[in-house]
């Protein structure tokens, strides 16, 4: 090799970019550790001296030939892997859209009361669920949930709960119950449904999760809001006068204790006030020097925001991104705004 020594052969045949590994055996004349090391350095899986021992050459290169069969069988795994998270990855895909298909598309039409919306999971899907529909022809109905921890086990409990927390007359709903006559029934009072969610779903004995919940009914007519609160922070009302928070605390999560006791609060609204639920995701956004959101930081934005509840909605959502700027959130992101006009 006329201007190339077998350290030199090594530099360049490892600089090269292959699709398998390639076997390097140094058989020199020289002896002392400096060349070894530098062989070695090189690239070189093996340093030989010469004169050499054949039975010596000949066990290197079935070293060799384990290096690659090993290289073999971790190909077929990691190709096993990519396969597997590539099924993974379309499931969750799959899974993400189901849950999308339970959370509202359009806003209802209801004379008296518009309503707006943001929702982003933390990961591919979470475990906040939220929803909004006309009870009857005077009473609208709204709720926010959020499932302790994140990924496929929360969603999977979060689309549980959207199936049970329904408008519609069937069986399991919570939200309405007959009241003996063909045909007709009665709204079921916010604190009766915290209660009816607690004792169906003790979750924390099966699967260490729970779930904290707002659930509000608005008298359209009257413009009163009643709403229970099982761990969750209460809702924001937003007038004229600025942006006020009821956080009272109304019991528990659900699926802690079988006997958790829930309350009631009422709220009487105004032409034009808007109604705002959240999750605690709102919160505890961070940006990146950790700090958090933080309840002053919503109130603030909410008091200053003005506009219709979309334009308020999109408003904090906006402020949000800027606060929080590229650095990951650790959880799910609900914000339901409801306007009465």
């Amino acid at each position: 090799m006329p201007n190339l020594d077998g350290t030199d052969l090594c530099r360049r045949l490892r600089a090269e970019r292959r699709l398998r590994y390639l076997p390097i055996i140094l058989l020199t004349s020289r002896h002392n550790e400096k060349d070894m090391i530098e062989g070695i350095n090189a690239g070189a899986d093996a340093f030989i001296s010469k004169p050499f021992i054949p039975s010596q050459l000949l066990a290197q290169i079935q070293v060799a030939n384990r290096i690659l069969d090993l290289e073999e069988r971790l190909a077929g795994q990691l190709e096993e892997v990519r396969l597997s998270n590539e099924r993974l990855e379309n499931d969750l895909v799959a899974a993400a859209a189901v849950q999308c298909s339970l959370l509202p598309q359009v806003s209802p039409k209801i004379r008296g009361v518009n309503f707006s919306w943001v929702y982003e999971a933390c990961e591919r899907i979470g475990g906040d669920m939220f929803n909004f529909f006309r009870l009857d022809e005077t009473h609208v109905g709204m709720y926010v949930l959020d499932v302790s921890g994140h990924g496929t086990s929360a969603a999977l409990q979060s689309v549980s709960l959207s199936h049970v927390i329904t408008p519609f007359d069937q069986q399991g709903g919570v939200l309405k119950r007959a009241d003996g006559r063909a045909g007709r029934y009665e709204l079921a009072s916010p604190a009766e449904v915290a209660r009816h969610l607690n004792q169906r779903f003790q979750m924390i004995e099966k699967s260490g999760q729970f779930f904290t919940f707002l659930y509000g009914v608005i008298d359209v007519p009257t413009r009163s809001l009643r709403y229970v609160s099982a761990g969750h922070p209460g809702p924001i009302v937003v007038s004229t006068d600025g942006a006020r928070s009821y956080d009272k605390s109304g019991g528990i999560p659900v699926g802690i204790a079988s006997n958790a006791a829930y309350e009631e609060g009422q709220i009487q609204l105004g032409a034009g006030d808007k109604l705002v639920f959240y999750t605690d995701g709102v919160l505890e956004a961070r940006n990146a020097m950790g700090e958090e959101f933080g309840l002053e930081r919503l109130m603030r934005t909410l008091s200053t925001a003005g506009g219709d509840i979309a334009h308020t909605v999109r408003t904090l959502e906006s402020r949000l991104g800027d606060f929080a700027g590229d650095v990951p959130q650790r959880d799910d992101v609900t914000i339901v705004g409801a306007h009465l006009i």
